[in-house]
């Protein structure tokens, strides 16, 4: 049995219809899915413009408090700061600051390690927890900041050279196997 011209011409046709039908439900399914993706994208746009209007209030009050002289209302401003954008950059480290003023040292160090907890590669973290575990004359637990400090930020080594709040460490040998030889 021979197929004749016309009959290739129509399985012809049939594919290429078929092609059309496909290429038509391919496109209103990328059409969908364009759709959704404008949705999501508007949707993640107006989130971060609420989380950028959140974090500038929460570091204007954050700047703001640097002014007061007072360490309890720092302390009230920056967790209000903290309130609005808990990660906001070092609202944590003032309130730590706040409180060794206040001869605090332990809620100094819960602040502190807040601080690391949301910031952990910032080295900062770690030298104000040191210093706060030397105010609690925790000299050990200081050095265990120090070196979580030089783990996570080489540079820390040369910060910590002449720093006059570790005063006391540099005849610890902890404190100077820091300083490798070069």
């Amino acid at each position: 049995m021979t197929m004749a011209c016309s009959d290739y011409l129509t399985i012809l046709n049939i594919i290429v219809a078929f092609l059309g039908v496909l290429f038509v439900l391919v496109t209103i399914y990328e059409y969908w899915k364009l759709r959704t993706l404008r949705a999501d994208f508007e949707e993640y746009r107006k989130q971060l413009a609420e989380d950028l209007y959140r974090s500038q209030r929460a570091q204007q009050q954050l700047i703001a408090s640097y002014q007061i002289t007072d360490p309890k209302q720092r302390i009230e401003l920056a967790t209000s700061a903290a309130g609005l954008d808990p990660d906001s950059f070092n609202v944590w480290n003032t309130i730590g600051w706040a409180w060794l003023e206040l001869n605090e040292p332990t809620r100094s160090v819960e602040a502190f390690r807040e601080a690391i907890r949301r910031h952990p590669n910032d080295k900062a973290g770690y030298f104000d927890l040191a210093y706060a575990y030397l105010k609690l004359e925790s000299p050990g637990m200081a050095l265990d900041a120090l070196e979580q400090a030089v783990v996570k930020d080489d540079t820390s080594r040369h910060d910590l050279q002449g720093n006059l709040l570790f005063k006391e460490l540099p005849d610890n040998p902890r404190y100077q196997r820091l300083f490798p030889p070069r």
